[in-house]
């Protein structure tokens, strides 16, 4: 699989795992308590879970943004790994932020295929959380490779 294919799948995988987690919800325990717990947990998830990881993943953004002239971003450029880290730090933000923007509305908005999304975003967001994690892990075991590396020359 080449390396772009490897990243849409990336992608993807999650899109799929939270259409299939919303699947299942909805098979569990049915779309009016699907609808009435979304719409009783909203303003909780909105500002508890989903600002926070918004504001995280800005945050991962701008240390991108801020460090992207240091040797070792200049390092990771050359290895074609710079956009991957920022296209993944950019999907966050777009997810986090979709998702904060429809649990607000959720409760001015009282159309079922709008609660359906609204879930499915919250679901991706979760999902996500695991992968925003995991590439700042990566970025730091990077890091330090990069320290061992340049150390010894």
């Amino acid at each position: 699989m080449s390396k772009k294919n490897l990243i849409v799948w990336a992608y993807a995988i999650e899109l799929i795992a939270a259409a299939l987690i919303l699947l299942l919800l909805a098979l569990l325990i049915g779309t009016p308590a699907m609808a009435a717990f979304i719409r009783e947990t909203a303003n909780d998830f909105a500002t508890v879970f989903s600002g926070v990881m918004l504001a995280a993943a800005l945050a991962f953004l701008w240390t991108l943004y801020s460090k992207s002239d240091t040797d070792f971003y200049q390092w990771l450029e050359s290895k074609g790994a710079f956009a991957v880290y920022l296209h993944a730090c950019m999907y966050a933000v777009a997810v986090y932020a979709l998702s904060a923007c429809s649990l607000i509305a959720i409760k001015h908005v009282k159309s079922l295929c709008f609660m359906w999304a609204t879930s499915f975003l919250l679901i991706l967001a979760v999902l996500n959380l695991y992968t925003l994690i995991k590439n700042v892990c990566d970025l730091m075991r990077l890091t330090a490779k990069f320290q061992q590396l340049t150390r010894h020359q």
